[in-house]
């Protein structure tokens, strides 16, 4: 049985060295592509679940842009997705790629692609959506990886250069190896692993590692999960040059992780309901006990959106910022790194949509299954009945997973509309 994890896409190590070979490739365009490829794998998993059988190699796939663009760039303004779109799924129908396995001495086992056999952008009930198919040894990879990488979208959305991108999705394969070293390889491999270019001349190696390396690597370190130490140089060739080439992964303890990093509930609450991932994490960063205001704020802002409709708000991140401000007004913001932290900080009182959260989860199994079935009636009803909430839905009802935060605020919902004497309105101490 495979469990799934929310964000976590298990990239065939075939697939994870991209040398394009046609048109360049954007930083952007990489990052769709990956989670183009996620979400791709999460709806299969939903087909053969539901029907017993893998999609056809013509099978085509679909997603809000909203949602994709969500998970790859920090700066998602909604009113250029489209644009941004259709200038990266048009790279990708037409950018031909040749593949190559990041272990030595792996032979490739197929050659050049393209990235996407078809794509087109459509509107449907006033969203506009994305809609794509994978080439056939392409769409065998996502069904059937083998030999896997993790990858960590919550980690790729961060990176901003194609170099970092490309050796994150590298050196993710190695954070749990012993010894955490990568394979070795020519200096000429790690050049041609990070270009974004067709046919791009093979640069001096010393001026590839202090203008494209060192930076990439600390924008990972800094940014990521991992950190890497400088590369480590055999030299074997002539004249003492550098013939082979590796790297030392470190995967940084829970403590190390950056301030302002996304929890999980967030990014996919935030994501469900179009408010941009920059405003929610200005607001955990900036504001004492940001995370649970965010979410204060994003169920008042789903409340909202379920009373009035989808179309009633025009901007759910400017919405989101007029609800945190008002609850914020209760609470002091985080000093500059400079100032001294005050001895005691403003407690956030627990809200009573937490009570009956809470509540919910101490009920019989038998119980929970009623209000699932009605929670995810409603679900379907607004159309927010995802690839990923089937999953999960599926994982508790069949498996005896845990109820996400997703299926449980529904279920509060539900909950609610038996007992119209629990006020969901979260208190702020003042």
């Amino acid at each position: 049985m495979i469990k799934e994890t929310h964000l976590v896409y298990k990239k065939s190590n075939q697939l994870t060295l991209m040398i394009p070979t046609v048109r360049e490739l954007t930083p952007l365009t990489r990052k769709i592509y990956t989670v183009l490829l996620w979400e791709t794998q999460n709806q299969c998993k939903v087909i053969f679940s539901r029907t017993g059988q893998e999609p056809s190699a013509t099978h085509t796939f679909e997603a809000r842009l909203v949602d994709l663009f969500s998970l790859a760039d920090e700066s998602n303004d909604a009113r250029s997705i489209y644009t941004r779109a259709k200038k990266s799924f048009e790279a990708m129908k037409r950018t031909e790629v040749k593949w190559h396995s990041v272990e030595k001495g792996i032979e490739d086992e197929w050659g050049i692609f393209d990235l996407l056999s078809q794509v087109k952008i459509f509107k449907r009930d006033g969203e506009t959506f994305g809609q794509w198919a994978l080439p056939p040894e392409i769409m065998k990879r996502v069904l059937d990886h083998g030999h896997y990488t993790l990858i960590d979208l919550k980690q790729i959305v961060k990176l901003k250069t194609y170099s970092a991108i490309s050796l994150y999705e590298i050196f993710a394969r190695y954070r749990t190896a012993p010894g955490g070293c990568t394979s070795s390889h020519s200096p000429e491999w790690w050049t041609t692993a990070i270009s974004h270019k067709p046919g791009s001349r093979v640069r001096e190696w010393r001026k590839v590692k202090y203008e494209t390396i060192l930076p990439a690597l600390e924008e990972i370190s800094s940014l990521t999960d991992i950190v890497v130490e400088r590369p480590e140089e055999k030299r074997n060739g002539p004249r003492n040059s550098v013939t082979e080439v590796y790297f030392k992964i470190k995967k940084k303890s829970e403590k190390e992780v950056p301030e302002g990093t996304l929890s999980i509930d967030l990014v996919e609450m935030a994501s469900r309901l179009s408010v941009s991932l920059p405003s929610v994490r200005h607001v955990i960063t900036e504001i004492y006990h940001g995370d649970r205001i965010a979410m204060v704020a994003l169920e008042r802002l789903e409340a909202e959106i379920s009373k009035q409709g989808p179309d009633a708000i025009d901007s759910p991140t400017g919405y989101f910022r007029k609800i945190v401000d008002s609850i914020a007004i209760h609470v002091s913001t985080k000093p500059s790194v400079e100032a001294k932290k005050p001895s005691s900080a403003p407690e956030l009182k627990q809200s009573a949509t937490d009570e009956v959260r809470q509540a919910l989860i101490d009920l019989l199994r038998e119980e929970q299954l009623d209000l699932l079935e009605r929670a995810v009636e409603i679900m379907r009803s607004k159309g927010v009945f995802t690839a990923q909430a089937a999953l999960k839905y599926k994982a508790f009802k069949e498996e005896g997973g845990a109820l996400t935060p997703v299926l449980l605020n529904y279920m509060v919902e539900v909950y609610k509309s038996d007992q119209p004497v629990v006020q969901a309105n979260a208190v702020i101490a003042e």
